[in-house]
């Protein structure tokens, strides 16, 4: 794991996880790919967007 990253950032333990839902997934998935785009987390209304 890159020491830089937050533990709860990481995709594979994200994956691990099986008590997450398909959508808490998905969301995750969401917040992950974009703070690593946009080196920020999304705001709520860049989530409601994305679910919209």
């Amino acid at each position: 794991m890159n020491p830089k990253m937050s533990p709860s950032l990481d995709p594979q333990a994200a994956t691990a996880r099986r008590d997450l839902t398909q959508i808490q997934g998905q969301y995750l998935a969401f917040i992950y790919a974009y703070s690593r785009i946009f080196k920020q987390p999304p705001a709520e209304a860049d989530i409601a967007r994305r679910s919209g």
